[in-house]
């Protein structure tokens, strides 16, 4: 395929307001496997004709294939063996328990928190005695005891600020992601490239709904308290578990943002749409919605909340 044509599939992605990058992988050969890996994971060069990926360079001619992760559908595809798919390894982590920040840059701890979360919670449950140990690996931590539940809450600064460990009877029902301190783009930029950002006024009255086999708790300032019957039929109805993080005004409630249980992500917009229509709480608005990356870093957003969308979605102000 001419690399002309690749390069205009690129630039859609890239600069068509109406696409958005974290709805894109990108397959490439690499010797004798194909990676597949999000599409902002890649920093491109077009105009010396490549990309990089973890620190390699790589012509686009090696592009063999460009999907939506959401539709399945391929935008290009080219012949590859689907035996031979690699997808990103993430970063390698040590055999015994230390605080991540003393291991890792910001930059990755920030790309991986999803996956440094769910790899703490696999540790806990081939480790159990040693859970607290291998959960201290996010930051300190606080414990809320509620009728049979015992809650640990990461309250060191940072990405990991709100993870929660749930137990129940003392059984280990696992690891969701919570509300964190928004990242400062200067520790995070060095990566952003057509990542599109979102810009929302909030007031930080936040509450947090938990749904957890088959549990539906509500937290608020390291408190648990009551929901209402209506919301907890509606939450019970949702297939996946979730943590599901409101603002609450003085008449209704808005949908700030969804962390999924299984992967630890924070939901992009298409499926945080979906969730916020079957509950019938609307999303909280954007002052400014999809806005390009290279847009963003010249604007002051002071006092604003940022939402990127990389293939996490990341909480960032613009300091």
């Amino acid at each position: 395929m001419k690399k002309g044509l690749i390069k205009e599939y690129l630039s859609k992605i890239m600069y068509d307001r109406n696409e958005d990058p974290i709805n894109y992988d990108i397959i490439f050969k690499d010797s004798d496997v194909f990676r597949r890996v999000p599409f902002n994971f890649l920093y491109f060069k077009l105009d010396e004709g490549g990309f990089e990926y973890r620190g390699n360079f790589y012509p686009l001619y090696k592009i063999v294939g460009i999907v939506n992760n959401k539709s399945k559908k391929f935008l290009l595809k080219r012949e590859f063996a689907y035996d031979k798919i690699r997808y990103d390894p993430g970063p390698e982590y040590p055999e015994f328990p230390i605080l991540f920040r003393n291991v890792y840059q910001p930059q990755t701890i920030i790309r991986y928190a999803s996956e440094m979360i769910s790899y703490i919670e696999e540790k806990i449950k081939e480790e159990p005695g040693d859970w607290d140990k291998w959960f201290a690996c996010l930051g300190k931590f606080d414990r809320i005891d509620f009728e049979g539940f015992q809650i640990y809450i990461i309250k060191d600064e940072g990405i990991f600020k709100g993870v929660k460990a749930i137990f129940h009877e003392e059984s280990f029902l696992g690891i969701l992601r919570g509300f964190y301190d928004p990242v400062k783009l200067s520790e995070f930029k060095s990566v952003l490239q057509f990542q599109r950002i979102c810009v929302y006024k909030i007031n930080f009255n936040l509450i947090e709904i938990i749904k957890l086999k088959n549990f539906i708790l509500a937290i608020k300032e390291d408190r648990v308290f009551p929901i209402e019957k209506d919301m907890i039929e509606k939450i019970r109805k949702l297939p996946e578990d979730l943590l599901i993080l409101l603002q609450r005004g003085h008449t209704k409630y808005l949908l700030v943002g969804i962390s999924d249980a299984l992967f630890k992500i924070f939901l992009d917009p298409f499926r945080e749409k979906d969730i916020s229509m079957r509950l019938s709480i609307p999303v909280l608005p954007a002052i400014q919605g999809n806005i390009l990356w290279q847009e963003a870093q010249w604007i002051d957003f002071e006092g604003h909340l940022l939402k990127i969308h990389d293939w996490d979605v990341i909480f960032s102000t613009n300091k």
